[in-house]
């Protein structure tokens, strides 16, 4: 259940969303990294997997993120696990599980990198 403040749950709830977030990339107990929309984060989707269901929903999430890597100085591995974060400042939750790191493909024309990731049920 996602408790917040009242700014908060005025973006989820809105008619037209527009939420600010960022996702922040850990190894181990350390925060190694966090893009935002204003730096390299260009797009993330989580959605609901598995072919077993509990109480109608799928059991495991599963997130992709997209980054864009310029300068290529980001180094994500299977060694780190991400966190979604909605709201900037003093005003954000943390809706979602860690997320463990399973694939990182980087497109050489593009410079963007695409990380899929699982929680732990998976």
């Amino acid at each position: 259940m996602i408790n917040a403040n009242e700014s908060i749950k005025n973006m989820i709830n809105s008619p037209v969303r527009a939420l600010r977030g960022r996702v922040e990339v850990y190894e181990g107990s350390t925060l190694t990294l966090m893009c935002g929309c204003h730096d390299s984060l260009k797009e993330f989707t989580v959605e609901r997997l598995g072919e077993s269901k509990f109480f109608g929903y799928g059991v495991c999430q599963k997130i992709n993120v997209a980054l864009i890597d310029i300068h290529r100085n980001i180094s994500i591995s299977t060694a780190n696990t991400l966190e979604v974060v909605f709201g900037v400042g003093s005003d954000y939750i943390y809706p979602f599980p860690s997320f463990y790191v399973t694939e990182v493909h980087r497109d050489e024309k593009t410079n963007e990198l695409s990380i899929t990731a699982y929680d732990a049920l998976y």
